[in-house]
């Protein structure tokens, strides 16, 4: 049975874009909005409405110019996908409401997906996050895929998912970042949605504001920040929006990939158990007992680059989109992934 809910305390409403579609490099979306980046615009290219899409997450605190690096974007468009890139509130643009979730929000994400689907009819739908991004794309699906086998047919549908480098439990993620990786990322996420947006969040919620800036590590500053995503306690909001609760409830063909040595979401967090399942099974069990997820975890790869090549990790692209990209072995692998969901999509 899906998981209970706690009660969550009211939030600020989402405004709907002006527009549903950007370019990716160079337009100005609506102030306040999770920022939509489209590759290649809709209106400037050959590629038909029907064309496959790949959503992607961005990173901790990515955008779509860097979600980390544009590899994935540029190569998925040189195979014939269209590439969406929704930042999360924050990301690049500051708060108009003092509504921030750090690692998203899915509310947000079924906003996107069916203002995107009204706009491109048809067209096969995929997703990927990379890094903190796949947080968004478990729970996601989790809870999309149960609506769905619970009668409700407006629910988000994907032919197949990947997550690159994910975190696996909310609770404990960040407890393992390697130095100096926690003092930097503690950094960049304090001055980019908080500092940022000081006004606003501080006017909201002063203490909350306060401690959160205190936080002398990653994991404490989301548990502290949990009344900014629209929740009462830490608790609450791990309840609702922990990851690792909504993995049974996947039935999207999902990928994850992982590597050994991997110093931020690193591989011991996969095998860790799970204390809110029961039995405390780990995630890879977890993954053992689904009939669509997958899990590939090479000897080397770090955290996200992945490099192929030991003396050329770069591999060709059309020169409109740059000519040579870096050769990322897990962003080919989702790729290919999706490809062959998509070969069996067209003979059924």
């Amino acid at each position: 049975s899906a998981p209970s809910q706690a009660p969550r305390a009211p939030r600020a409403p989402a405004k709907r874009p002006a527009r549903a579609i950007y370019q990716f490099i160079g337009s100005t979306p609506p102030l306040g909005q999770p920022p939509l980046w489209v590759m290649p615009q809709v209106e400037k290219t050959k590629l038909p409405l029907s064309a496959p899409v790949i959503f992607v997450d961005p990173g901790l605190t990515c955008t779509a110019q860097d979600v980390p690096g544009s590899a994935l974007m540029r190569l998925a468009v040189s195979r014939g996908f269209r590439v969406v890139v929704m930042e999360r509130r924050s990301h690049a643009l500051p708060l108009k409401s003092p509504r921030w979730n750090l690692f998203g929000d899915s509310e947000d994400f079924e906003e996107v997906y069916n203002i995107v689907q009204s706009k491109l009819v048809g067209a096969p739908m995929f997703w990927i996050g990379l890094s903190s991004g796949s947080k968004l794309i478990v729970e996601g699906l989790g809870k999309f895929d149960d609506r769905r086998k619970r009668g409700d047919p407006s629910a988000p549908r994907f032919v197949a998912a990947a997550c690159i480098c994910p975190g696996y439990n909310l609770e404990t993620c960040f407890q393992k970042f390697a130095w100096p990786f926690t003092k930097i990322c503690l950094a960049s996420v304090k001055d980019t949605f908080l500092m940022k947006n000081e006004a606003i969040l501080r006017k909201h919620d002063a203490e909350t504001f306060k401690r959160a800036m205190a936080a002398p590590d990653l994991q404490s500053l989301l548990a502290l920040a949990a009344p900014f995503a629209g929740y009462p306690s830490a608790e609450a909001y791990f309840a609702a929006e922990n990851p690792v609760l909504f993995a049974p409830l996947i039935t999207t063909p999902t990928l994850i990939v992982n590597a050994d040595d991997d110093p931020m979401t690193v591989v011991a967090n996969a095998f860790a158990p799970s204390p809110r399942h029961e039995g405390s099974p780990t995630f890879v069990e977890l993954l053992e007992r689904s009939p669509c997820g997958m899990m590939l975890l090479s000897s080397s790869g770090s955290h996200c680059p992945f490099l192929d090549g030991m003396f050329w990790p770069f591999v060709r692209v059309p020169w409109h989109l740059g000519g040579l990209i870096v050769n990322c072995w897990a962003e080919r692998c989702a790729i290919e992934f999706f490809e062959g969901y998509l070969a069996e999509l067209k003979t059924t």
